[in-house]
């Protein structure tokens, strides 16, 4: 075998491994990117789900508490309230969670933690009434939904879920 031939066969050989080395380098970057995705995700999905459990069981909470004050049973609001304090404590830590990894949804977040919220007329006393108690329970309601289909679409455009165009339909107002 000549220098020359022996020369393109090193040379190449040293391509061959330099080329596989860098694209296998590449492909790994990019399989270890989307295992950090996908672990993202699976971490915002489990806070989601601990955030709106907690929502919701302080949603019923509060209306249990209104319902007690608006017949005035002083020990049935005792309970009531012990209840409502527990369950409020309860989203703090899966709301903070949320809003530092998923920082886009955080306006969802905030309203929905607000509307549940509202729920409370313990410093208003003059709207403790059946008709505000309803709004205030369907506004909390809508605003639950709202997150839920804003997390949806949210994950949706990040690419989790179902392969095709799985993103849900916004609520009708007054529904």
């Amino acid at each position: 075998m000549s220098v020359w031939q022996t020369a393109m066969t090193v040379a190449a050989t040293l391509m061959g491994t330099i080329s596989g080395t860098l694209l296998g380098s590449v492909l790994k970057s990019r399989a270890d990117r989307a295992a950090r995705v996908h672990e993202w995700q699976v971490s915002v999905i489990g806070f989601f789900g601990d955030l709106v459990a907690a929502l919701s069981s302080h949603y019923v909470s509060m209306w249990d508490l209104e319902s007690a004050r608006i017949r005035g049973d002083r020990d049935e609001i005792a309970a009531a309230l012990a209840a409502s304090l527990t369950t409020r404590d309860a989203i703090t830590r899966p709301r903070v969670q949320l809003v530092v990894l998923a920082p886009r949804i955080r306006p969802g977040v905030d309203l929905a933690v607000r509307a549940v919220y509202a729920m409370d007329t313990a410093l208003d006393e003059d709207s403790r009434t059946e008709d505000q108690l309803k709004a205030r329970r369907l506004a909390a309601k809508a605003a639950l939904e709202d997150l839920e289909v804003t997390m949806a679409s949210v994950m949706t455009e990040l690419g989790a879920g179902l392969p095709g165009d799985a993103r849900p339909a916004r609520r009708a107002k007054g529904t």
